[in-house]
């Protein structure tokens, strides 16, 4: 996700503002403040205290001190019209691509959980929509492989905001898998990592 920041801060003015809406325990977060440029800000949002705390001290040990730490509920963003340059919303899911390595996340998995997040994550995008630019990026991605929470919602969101699909062309991009065009899977199989899915819509 932070390369994707990174590609898409070449067509970004200086002084960016980038959200990481769903940001502990804070792997995005350091990640993005070591790429941002002189002049950009992240603000580094987490609404769950615990999950926050974890946050907190991820990014206070990395030392850049580009970047602010929220702890919101995504409603609270909607009043916030026009204000980030890039939203990265690394959404709560139903986890699928971490089965390999977790039998606890098996063991959570249902179809009724699968629609759970779904309503979720739409609710979370729907919130936070407003308060992206014009002209501004919205990076949607989750860690897990249903079409119910990843390209349905793409799809739903296009044509909630008409919003435009981005083409992301990154270093290994010939390694992403694709059901549907511009939007983008990582399998542990092609590469390195768990289970990604990846969108970019454009305001």
């Amino acid at each position: 996700i932070g390369e994707i920041v990174n590609y898409l801060l070449k067509t970004t003015e200086d002084g960016a503002v980038i959200l990481d809406l769903c940001a502990a325990p804070g792997g995005k977060s350091t990640h993005i403040s070591s790429i941002l440029r002189d002049g950009d800000l992240l603000v580094a949002n987490e609404v769950i205290a615990s999950r926050n705390a974890i946050l907190y001290e991820n990014l206070a040990k990395w030392g850049n001190g580009n970047a602010v730490i929220t702890r919101a509920d995504s409603i609270q963003f909607r009043p916030l019209e026009d204000t980030f340059d890039i939203i990265a919303c690394d959404a709560p899911c139903s986890g699928e691509g971490m089965f390999r390595r977790s039998e606890s996340v098996q063991d959570e998995w249902s179809l009724a959980n699968v629609k759970l997040c779904s309503e979720r994550q739409q609710r979370i995008v729907i919130d936070c929509w407003n308060s992206l630019k014009p002209g501004g990026y919205f990076i949607y991605s989750t860690c897990t492989y249903n079409s119910i929470e990843n390209e349905d919602n793409i799809r739903l969101f296009m044509n909630l905001f008409g919003a435009e699909l981005i083409k992301i062309s990154l270093p290994g991009s010939d390694n992403l898998f694709e059901l549907e065009e511009n939007m983008y899977r990582c399998f542990p199989h092609r590469t390195k990592g768990e289970g990604l899915f990846f969108a970019v819509l454009k305001k």
